[in-house]
């Protein structure tokens, strides 16, 4: 085994972050990981590469900053110190002489998973419009993208450690929700308060209500470049066809 792509892990946004939840979210990518270095640890030829998933919400949330992967760790919720123990489980196959690379990932926008199909079921039903203050920052990738650019850390050896997954061009969510409805042809005109969202979803509103502007910088140091770097290009893209 050459390479290994590691993206285990149960959904971020599969419901409220009740104790037992968090219990899972946390299990289903330790145990996952430890495993694989386990498996590592006792193979007698070493795999080449491990790209491990990971995601922005390693930084904690913004709507000021700007993040590349030199800034420090969040450490102020739950999904900063979840991120956290996941990349530090995986980079112990750096002590086997595997190279290892952690794929912080953005919003991932496709098809057919991911945010989007729930994202844009609002303007489906014409009731499309402002989340919250809709000055918070949604730092997404398109999915072409994202296999791209595993594709390109596979093929360039020198990058190592954190990768943002992410477009070189963040959105506040309020400019999200408006080139949705551009490109959907749908009214822009609903306001959700934030107040409504926490009562929903409780703490797991955070990845609604907050967010972080993270720039791809390694990536594009590196060579790297985004075939869908403008958010309108990527929503006409999964949009239209």
């Amino acid at each position: 085994m050459d390479i290994i792509i590691n993206l285990a892990g149960a959904p971020i946004n599969g419901g409220r972050w009740t104790r037992r939840r968090k219990a899972l979210l946390v299990r289903s990518r330790l145990q996952t990981t430890e495993a694989i270095i386990h498996w590592i640890s006792g193979a007698k030829i070493k795999p080449d590469l491990l790209i491990q998933a990971s995601a922005v919400g390693y930084y904690g949330t913004s709507e000021t900053a700007v993040f590349t992967e030199e800034s420090g760790w969040g450490d102020s919720d739950f999904l900063s110190r979840l991120t956290f123990s996941w990349e530090e489980t995986a980079l112990k196959a750096e002590d086997y002489g595997v190279r290892t690379v952690c794929a912080r990932f953005g919003i991932v926008l496709g098809k057919t998973g991911g945010a989007l199909p729930l994202l844009n079921l609002p303007y489906r039903l014409f009731l499309g419009g402002r989340i919250a203050s809709g000055a918070q920052w949604l730092s997404w990738i398109h999915i072409d993208d994202l296999v791209r650019l595993a594709d390109f850390l596979i093929a360039h050896k020198e990058v190592v450690g954190p990768v943002n997954f992410t477009s070189p061009h963040p959105a506040t969510m309020g400019f999200f929700g408006q080139t949705q409805a551009k490109v959907m042809k749908r009214p822009y005109w609903l306001n959700v308060p934030k107040s409504l969202i926490r009562l929903i979803l409780g703490e797991s509103s955070l990845m609604v209500i907050e967010g972080q502007r993270v720039l791809p910088q390694k990536a594009l140091d590196a060579g790297f470049r985004f075939h869908f770097d403008s958010l309108e290009a990527a929503l006409v893209d999964l949009l239209k066809k």
